[in-house]
């Protein structure tokens, strides 16, 4: 009787490891991806940067890329001039400098309206609501100071789509929705 209860004992010990491990190893890396950005920007902050961006841009669908579906860019403003570096499961890129400092300026120029601006949702003429397994988001953090501000860009908010979304035209001409196209072309350019 006392071999069951110990081989029982021992046997809920393993299946809890063997969980353990799976759990690292599938949430894990988000978890350091976390951390190390927390690192950078306290990094930045303490070199005295007060001009700080990320956007995490991550698409959802069937199949994962081997480095996963999510990409983070840290973007930061130093002495005039943007700094940018990519960031992965699978390694941290070099940094690169954007020398039209696009990022930055153009939120300063329309930040009033992105802090105001939020994408509305996919809606049909009959007011209907659709929805989708696979899409891509970014999520743009601007951090000025001891101030932070978030906006999440769905990408299948923008499309026309089959039921025609009446908010199409709507969402397509945000400054949110305009900066995001535009750095993401640049981050094409500078990464790829």
């Amino acid at each position: 009787m006392c071999n069951r209860s110990s081989d029982f004992r021992e046997m809920k010990s393993i299946l809890f490891l063997i969980l353990f491990f799976l759990t690292n190893i599938f949430y894990g890396q988000e978890i350091t991806l976390d951390s190390l950005l927390v690192e950078k920007i306290a990094t930045l902050k303490s070199s005295k940067i007060d001009t700080i961006g990320i956007i995490e841009r991550k698409c959802e669908s069937m199949i994962s890329p081997k480095c996963g579906n999510v990409n983070f860019y840290l973007l930061w403003k130093n002495k005039g001039r943007t700094f940018i570096q990519k960031i992965n499961k699978c390694e941290t890129e070099s940094i690169k400098i954007d020398s039209t400092n696009y990022f930055f300026t153009f939120y300063y120029e329309n930040k009033q309206k992105i802090e105001q601006e939020e994408l509305k949702m996919y809606k049909t003429e009959d007011s209907g609501f659709s929805m989708t397994d696979h899409y891509c988001e970014s999520i743009i953090t601007f951090f000025e100071n001891d101030n932070k501000l978030n906006k999440t860009i769905n990408s299948y908010l923008l499309e026309i789509g089959e039921e025609k979304n009446i908010n199409f035209k709507f969402n397509n001409n945000l400054k949110i929705v305009e900066l995001d196209k535009n750095t993401r072309k640049l981050l094409k350019r500078l990464f790829n």
